[in-house]
This record gives C-alpha cells, sequence and structure tokens, in this order.
C-alpha cells in the first residue's frame, strides 16, 4: 500500500490557506497597517 500522499497534501494545503487567510485578515482589520490602503 502507498501512503495518502493526496490527503497529506490536502490537509498541507488547507493548513496553508486557513494560515494564509488569518493573516490577510489580521493585516486587513490592524488600525497601524491601515495606513496604506
Amino acid at each position: 500500500m502507498q501512503p495518502p500522499l493526496i490527503l497529506e497534501r490536502q490537509t498541507a494545503f488547507r493548513f496553508y490557506l486557513i494560515s494564509f487567510s488569518s493573516t490577510r485578515i489580521f493585516l486587513e482589520e490592524d488600525p497601524l497597517g491601515d495606513h496604506h490602503h
């Protein structure tokens, strides 16, 4: 049997997407970083 690489890749992609979304939301909602607009 071969290891579930697809599952690992999907989980890693989901984790990356969540991290990217969280960082983006934090940067967009940060009043100190809103001067760029």
